[in-house]
């Protein structure tokens, strides 16, 4: 059986709109329904208490501690947690117990989401695959058609509220983290909890699920809580460099990949989610990170500058740095030894900050040099480069630059005039549009 815990935080109409939902979509006796109510509104709760199904008042308790009694007293082998903004049609049921089943349900199985909230772009639909639909039965239709699917891609860490999960290994697991009080910590415990015990988030290609508009709000408490019980902050330690990728040959058969300054992993499993066979390794020196890479990669702390690894001589096809280079004391030697690692035609992509930008000069003529939290100035640099120093540190060690490309920044009147001024004073040979690149993405190849 099936069972449906809902969470409501809002209004009445909101709470009348999932009710419609609810009965139109999971009719009595093909499922249980649980209400959980963590809002502030007297009439929702008078609303809910009149409905056929069960009734959590997580007024005063919270919604971690609401969302565990539901679970608790559920009775379904299978549970589907939603809140207010999602849609989940029964075809994508079907399509996430067939996922859970590959898994043999030690797993949190996500929807497809046109967009998804937070950094997990592995739930989201292509493009391609998005169909324009203007009413229920349109989505019901879309939901049937995509139930075929039978794919399925590693999510590291979802902040949607909309999942399923066998209820017994919810309840192996502890549920919710009741010392969190927000929705986007609490889902983010909860993965990463799987992730430690060594189960598996997921999102199950065939199932959609429909996002009315949502607003995200972290908490600046939970947000501090969850990086005094993991050590990493999100969304810094859990965002794939897709960008990057795009510059590497992922579906190559057999193909090795070197991350250096890894993170939990999540560049390296999106490669694992388009080429299930690469080769993965990483380079990591915070170990509480690299605890999470480790699920599905080979992750050592190695200092670059002086790395020996016999073993890893001439054995990928490419290495990520993503922006690395420009924390080293020495980065033409982590290079040289980098480039020792890569095999014949190897490439290693790069990302690298431009201190040529136009907010450096606006700096500097503010008669400043500022070190900050983050960013082109960020206090942990020890190195700054431009294109031609960027290129000339790949040339030096054998590697010639294949691809170039940039992420270009602006920021508002001030900086456009400045930029218009600027390019007056560069050399013949220095295109303009170095002083709005705010960061150079370089695939460079080993030569000989």
């Amino acid at each position: 059986m099936l069972t449906v815990l809902l969470l409501l935080t809002g209004d009445l109409q909101e709470a009348r709109m999932m009710q419609a939902y609810l009965h139109e979509n999971y009719p009595q006796g093909d499922c249980e329904k649980i209400f959980m109510y963590c809002g502030n509104d007297p009439a929702v709760l008078a609303f809910l208490e009149g409905e056929s199904g069960t009734l959590f008042d997580g007024r005063n308790a919270g919604i971690a501690a609401s969302c565990n009694a539901a679970l608790r007293h559920a009775h379904g082998e299978d549970v589907l947690f939603l809140t207010a903004p999602y849609f989940l049609m029964p075809p994508a049921i079907r399509a996430m117990q067939r996922a859970a089943a590959a898994f043999d349900g030690a797993a949190l199985i996500f929807p497809m989401l046109r967009e998804s909230v937070g950094v997990g772009k592995e739930q989201e639909l292509p493009a391609e695959q998005c169909a324009d639909y203007q009413d229920v039965a349109g989505l019901r239709r879309f939901a049937e058609s995509l139930s075929a699917e039978q794919g399925t891609s590693f999510v590291f860490a979802s902040l949607d509220f909309c999942f399923f999960a066998k209820r017994q290994v919810l309840l192996e697991q502890g549920g919710f983290s009741e010392e969190f009080q927000s929705i986007p910590f609490l889902m983010l415990d909860l993965c990463l909890r799987f992730w430690k015990e060594g189960r598996f988030c997921v999102a199950a290609h065939g199932a959609f699920a429909h996002r009315n508009g949502i607003t995200v709000a972290y908490g600046m408490r939970d947000a501090d809580l969850f990086f005094r019980k993991y050590g990493i902050r999100y969304p810094y330690s859990f965002m794939p460099r897709m960008d990057l990728l795009q510059m590497v040959d992922v579906q190559k058969p057999e193909l090795s990949v070197l991350e250096v300054g890894c993170a939990c992993g999540a560049t390296l499993l999106a490669v694992r989610n388009r080429n299930p066979n690469a080769e993965l390794c990483g380079i990591e020196f915070d170990e509480q990170a690299a605890a999470f890479a480790r699920r599905f990669a080979v992750v050592e702390a190695l200092d670059v500058e002086t790395l020996h690894k016999p073993l890893w001589h001439e054995k990928f096809d490419c290495i990520i740095l993503g922006d690395v280079i420009e924390h080293l004391r020495d980065p033409w030697r982590a290079m040289k030894n980098l480039a020792a690692l890569l095999k014949p035609n190897g490439h290693v992509v790069v990302s690298i900050p431009n201190v040529m930008h136009v907010s450096v000069f606006c700096m500097m003529f503010a008669g400043r040099w500022t070190y900050e939290e983050e960013g082109l100035l960020d206090r942990t640099h020890l190195r700054f480069f431009t294109l031609a120093e960027s290129l000339a540190l790949l040339r030096g060690v054998g590697l010639e630059p294949q691809q170039i490309a940039r992420a270009d920044l602006l920021d508002g009147e001030r900086d456009q005039a400045l930029f218009e001024r600027l390019t007056d004073f560069l050399a013949p040979d220095v295109d303009p549009v170095e002083l709005r690149t705010y960061q150079w993405l370089i695939s460079a190849q080993k030569q000989g």
